[in-house]
């Protein structure tokens, strides 16, 4: 005749997922056109993407989130290449990240 109850408190947090390509082809053929991070659990608030030259020059930076670089540099297509990229993001849960990596412009 023995009952026994035991109450505990679980706290789920969200998850985010992060996905950025290492290479993109902005020749033209409305395939692979642009160059974004992509995922999920990403707040919109705090997000910053910016692009860097071979020499660390600034040549692409937003603040929408996934908004694509289209491989251009003041108007004009920058060379094929290799392009450092930093991304800046809060995820859904308030934590602070910051990533960074390269991508190659084929054409």
């Amino acid at each position: 005749g023995c009952t026994s109850t035991i109450t505990k408190t679980a706290i789920v947090t969200g998850e985010y997922g992060i996905f950025v390509p290492n290479a993109f082809t902005p020749d033209n053929d409305d395939l692979n056109e642009g160059f974004h991070p992509k995922g999920f659990g990403i707040d919109a608030d705090d997000y910053s993407f910016f692009i860097f030259d071979r020499w660390g020059e600034l040549i692409y930076e937003t603040h929408t989130k996934f908004n694509a670089w289209d491989g251009s540099y003041k108007g004009e297509i920058v060379q094929n290449g290799v392009y450092v990229w930093k991304l800046d993001f809060k995820d859904i849960n308030g934590q602070d990240h910051s990533k960074v990596g390269h991508v190659n412009i084929v054409r």
